[in-house]
């Protein structure tokens, strides 16, 4: 599997009816290799995902300053 962070919801979020200018970038990791414990993977995975997301939105904030402010995070559960 290949993890990829994108940082398009910056610019046009969920459910928003603004949209603002910028340049969205995609970034495309390491492949992960199948297999193993599937808890395990699915960390894994969301821990490179969202670390590389943050890095790309600290990236766009820093260059784009009329973004909006990030909103704090929802837990699922």
């Amino acid at each position: 599997m290949v993890p990829v962070a994108l940082d398009s919801g910056l610019f046009w979020g969920r459910m928003a009816a603004l949209k603002y200018p910028g340049e969205i970038t995609i970034r495309f990791m390491e492949p992960i290799q199948p297999g193993g414990d599937r808890r395990e993977f699915l960390g894994l995975l969301q821990g490179r995902v969202e670390g590389e997301s943050a890095k790309l939105m600290a990236e766009k904030r820093a260059r784009y300053p009329w973004l909006p402010a990030p909103r704090p995070a929802v837990e699922n559960g």
